[in-house]
């Protein structure tokens, strides 16, 4: 007779069992995620996980397809234990051994958070401010910060992800003071359990020294360039140290830190005044502007700022308006004549450059002729009845500041004489011409008759003379106007006649016909 062989099939082997993400302390109410991985090879078709009883004895296995579950910590629990295996996926689909014991540990309340506050004072001030930071402890991540004053809730922040520490930042009014402090609610927990309370500190907040008040003298804060201007912050008075400090556009421009009133040996109580003043000697690139100021008063070894005194406006205007005036005085000129203009600052006044500007008829201003000289000669211009002038100058300091313009000068171009024509020729002008004359407005020779007779021709000129009379010897250059200084000798524009060339053919022809060339 033979014997039977005994055979004996082993079942497939253990998973591994894992917590995802890997911790080992949940609180209570958080999900915990559990994760069964067969090994590399098997293919498992169902998993099972087990929870381990604190008698040893296991639970009915929670049977599922996925290889992850997530189950949640138990509120009236404080630990757990799990095991998990898996099904084969074949024809006698096997149970495998079960895998590694895995524990974790349930907590039934969050641990407080740290609170602090940056900077760290005994004293605030109205306005200043500070840093409330509420921190989690063992990098647990918060979804709900919640900060307190005196037991009652101030400010409640829920931040877009999770974090392990929050930082409020808060500008301190005297309703600030109080007890202050932080709790969280944990991000892993799903029935947001509010953590217990944290450290709390106490924040005293004191209200600013009263503002104070700027004056200017003088008082309009209206001051001509160079001018002095005194700036004076007054402030109610304390037995506190002051010290004050002045600003221009919101930028501090000078500041009396040296010198606290408490230092200066003065007699003080609490109804009397402090003040401060600075002179200035302005100018009106640099000073034009808004005042104002604030002083520090020194209470329990700190410096306290005061709110801002109101603002004045400070307008610097700018130097006084030079005087222009025509040398010699006139106001009417003949075209091609001469016209020099005098700008005179006024006394007192420095100057670096000067500035003539002409007036057009829309009433714009021409580039302004910049010179060093105070004086400007110009040319009445032939296509022109008026003139009209203005001018100004730089200051000659560091400011450089252009002064107001002057009064408005306006001159008349007038054309007073007859145009006479007359063959040119290289001959002397006579000595002794007998003709009457009378004498125009200007006083000038105006003569009543002549002794030859104006033809047709090619060169048209005339002149007009003050005693002792001039007559060119020459013709001028075309658009040339020519002014003797001794003499008022003046010429007009020569016109040329292209229409006349055939009297000059007939003169060529014939011979030339000398005339004399006389005052027309």
């Amino acid at each position: 007779m033979k014997s039977a062989a005994l055979v004996t099939v082993l079942p497939p082997p253990a998973p591994e069992l894992s917590i995802i993400p890997p911790r080992q302390t949940f609180l209570q109410g958080q999900r915990i995620t559990l994760k069964c991985s067969p090994p590399e090879g098997q293919l498992a078709a169902k998993f099972l996980f087990y929870e381990i009883k604190a008698d040893g004895n296991y639970t009915r296995p929670q049977e599922q397809f996925d290889n992850t579950l997530e189950i949640t910590a138990g509120f009236q629990e404080t630990k757990k234990s799990f095991v998990c295996a898996y099904l084969e996926e074949n024809s006698a689909g096997q149970l495998s051994e079960r895998s590694n014991r895995i524990e974790v540990s349930i907590r039934g309340h969050l641990r407080p958070p740290f609170f602090s506050v940056s900077p760290k004072l005994d004293t605030y001030s109205s306005g200043e401010i500070v840093n409330l930071t509420c921190s989690a402890p063992e990098n647990l991540l918060m979804s709900r910060v919640l900060f307190k004053k005196d037991q009652r809730l101030s400010h409640v922040y829920r931040p877009p992800s999770p974090l392990a520490s929050f930082t409020y930042t808060r500008r301190l009014s005297p309703r600030d003071s109080g007890e202050h402090l932080c709790t969280y609610q944990a991000a892993e927990s799903s029935q947001n359990i509010s953590s217990p309370e944290s450290n709390s500190i106490r924040i005293s907040v004191m209200d600013p020294p009263p503002a104070p008040v700027l004056t200017v003298d003088p008082p309009p804060g209206v001051v001509k360039e160079r001018g002095f201007l005194r700036l004076t912050c007054s402030a109610i008075g304390s037995d506190a140290e002051q010290r004050f400090h002045f600003y221009k556009d919101g930028v501090k421009i000078s500041s009396r830190s040296e010198e606290s009133l408490a230092d200066s040996g003065e007699p003080r109580n609490a109804l009397s005044n402090a003040s401060a003043d600075i002179l200035v000697q302005v100018t009106a690139s640099i000073h034009t502007g808004e005042f104002a100021c604030r002083y520090e008063q020194k209470l329990s070894s700190r410096w306290i700022m005061s709110p801002w005194s109101q603002t004045v406006n400070v307008t610097v205007l700018p130097p006084p308006a030079p005087e222009l005036s025509i040398i010699p005085p006139r106001q009417t000129f003949l075209q091609g004549q001469r016209i020099t203009l005098k700008c005179s600052h006024p006394e007192g006044q420095l100057t670096a450059k000067f500035f003539f500007y002409e007036i057009k008829a829309g009433g714009n201003y021409t580039r302004p002729q910049e010179q060093l000289n105070n004086t400007l000669e110009i040319t009445a211009g032939f296509q022109e009845i008026k003139k009209t002038f203005v001018c100004a100058y730089l200051e000659e300091n560091s400011a450089g500041q252009l002064s107001e313009r002057s009064n408005c000068i306006e001159v008349s171009i007038i054309v007073l004489f007859a145009l006479g024509t007359s063959e040119y020729q290289r001959a002397s002008v006579p000595k002794e011409s007998k003709e009457e004359t009378s004498q125009d407005m200007f006083g000038l020779s105006v003569p009543q008759t002549t002794d030859f007779q104006v033809k047709s021709s090619d060169v048209t000129y005339a002149t007009i003379a003050s005693p002792p009379a001039v007559t060119p010897s020459e013709p001028t250059l075309k658009d040339d106007p020519i002014s003797a200084k001794d003499e008022e000798v003046l010429y007009s524009h020569l016109l040329f006649h292209p229409q006349q060339r055939h009297h000059e053919a007939v003169q060529e022809r014939d011979g030339p016909e000398v005339e004399k060339a006389g005052p027309v």
